[in-house]
């Protein structure tokens, strides 16, 4: 089935055969993207051709005249005008990008223009274009968010170690420099990594961190547990965990003869730093102690 974004992106290229011209015709912002096409075509540069101006040059080399190089100031400002329409629309688009941002210790959320929902948690960015969003349901991300999106055209999220595409569905995505997570709640989501595609269907888990191999495993939560002020594992590394523990509480945390590597199940909540602590440290058998905004943990 060729989607709104199918229609875009082949009406760029020419490539539109009869059948998908007239369903792009339809289009709400169909008009308004071929008026923009013509005003760029209108300031094309001159035809420029080789061949005359060759001999133009071998004529004028041959005449005992000086030689006055007078500048073609129609070229010149069909190429100002075409690279000014360009970047016209350039920053005209530009203009339109949103950008969501959350900071240490905060959950954002936003209600998309297509009604879908985003809510982005601590130390999280995500962009997508408002202009281009009727027929373009993309979005990039750096960090994690949960998306309830309304049925329509491909909705798509972007996230430097992979994308993850969908329809209709509830999901949530985390991405860390190391770490890549998605889990479906609702519908089905289909994960692209540079290597493979993994489809996911509700109550499904997919995992890829360290450079290891991916890991698919279920679920039974029905939403991710950062909306209910916690966070869960399991079997992580701890450094992962206190990693987390730092975004929810604006804290640095220092370790002192710690095995980073070890592995932690379990949770802590995001609305009391000394329950938090004892969450993790407790069934690790840690000590910790607290400066200011510092943390130290230790072995027992």
């Amino acid at each position: 089935m060729t989607t709104n974004e199918d229609l875009l992106r082949k009406w760029m290229d020419n490539e539109l055969d009869a059948s998908e011209l007239e369903v792009f015709n339809t289009l709400e912002d169909a008009a308004f993207l071929k008026k923009i096409s013509i005003e760029v075509q209108s300031f094309k540069a001159p035809k420029y051709d080789s061949v005359l101006e060759y001999e133009k040059l071998k004529n004028t080399l041959k005449s005992p005249v000086n030689l006055v190089v007078r500048p073609n100031f129609r070229a010149v400002w069909s190429y100002a005008a075409a690279l000014l329409i360009g970047l016209g629309l350039f920053f005209t688009i530009s203009f339109f990008n949103t950008s969501l941002t959350s900071k240490i210790a905060e959950i954002k959320y936003q209600r998309l223009p297509d009604n879908s929902m985003v809510s982005v948690n601590a130390a999280s960015t995500l962009t997508y274009n408002s202009l281009l969003w009727r027929f373009d349901r993309r979005l990039k991300l750096e960090g994690e968010a949960y998306f309830e999106v309304v049925k329509g055209s491909d909705f798509s999220v972007k996230t430097p170690l992979g994308t993850v595409t969908v329809v209709g569905t509830k999901f949530k995505i985390k991405h860390r420099s190391d770490y890549f997570e998605v889990v479906c709640y609702e519908g089905a989501v289909s994960v692209s990594t540079t290597k493979e595609t993994y489809l996911l269907q509700k109550g499904e888990r997919f995992l890829q961190a360290d450079n290891q191999k991916v890991e698919r495993s279920n679920i039974n939560d029905i939403d991710p547990y950062w909306l209910q002020n916690s966070s869960a594992f399991i079997a992580a590394p701890i450094k992962r965990v206190l990693n987390e523990l730092e975004r929810q509480y604006a804290v640095k945390i220092r370790t002192n003869g710690i095995d980073t590597s070890s592995l932690f199940t379990g949770r802590f909540t995001h609305e009391n730093l000394e329950m938090a602590l004892k969450s993790i440290t407790l069934p690790m058998g840690y000590i910790y102690s607290i400066t200011a905004n510092t943390i130290v943990l230790s072995v027992e």
